[in-house]
């Protein structure tokens, strides 16, 4: 009977750890239609001292990205630009024709996407900068 006993256990354990999960779910995909959520700006100085921050939600349109490009649409479905031409190398978005970082990825699951941009989307005559983290959805 504790033979018996022993391997019920041993095939219980056994079939325990043969069902285990796999343990890392795959990435969500970057391609496909994102909405534009919100923009959040904040200056620094030519010292990199932030200085001020705002959000703005107002923002209309979406970008589709593919394995290859990211293309830009207003809310009339009509294209800001030409598609532009990009590769992934991890969370870092590089535009293709300058060799060059556009942003990074700070956060994507299914439904929701922000972007770092890594240039100054604006500079003032003193040094000052600003940069923007967009947030999509889907």
């Amino acid at each position: 009977m504790s033979r018996l006993l022993s391997l019920s256990l041993f095939c219980l354990t056994l079939a325990t750890v043969a069902c285990k999960k796999d343990s890392t779910p795959p990435e969500p995909a970057l391609e496909g239609r994102w909405t534009y959520t919100d923009q959040t700006d904040t200056w620094y100085s030519s010292t990199g001292s932030r200085l001020s921050q705002g959000v703005y939600k107002n923002r209309r349109g979406y970008v589709v990205y593919t394995n290859a490009s990211f293309q830009v649409f207003d809310i009339d479905d009509q294209p800001f630009a030409p598609p532009t031409a990009i590769k992934r190398d991890g969370s870092k978005i590089i535009l293709v024709d300058r060799n060059k970082v556009y942003g990074t990825i700070t956060e994507l699951t299914d439904h929701k996407l922000k972007i770092l941009e890594e240039e100054p989307t604006s500079t003032k005559a003193n040094g000052d900068y600003q940069k923007s983290e967009v947030t999509y959805s889907r």
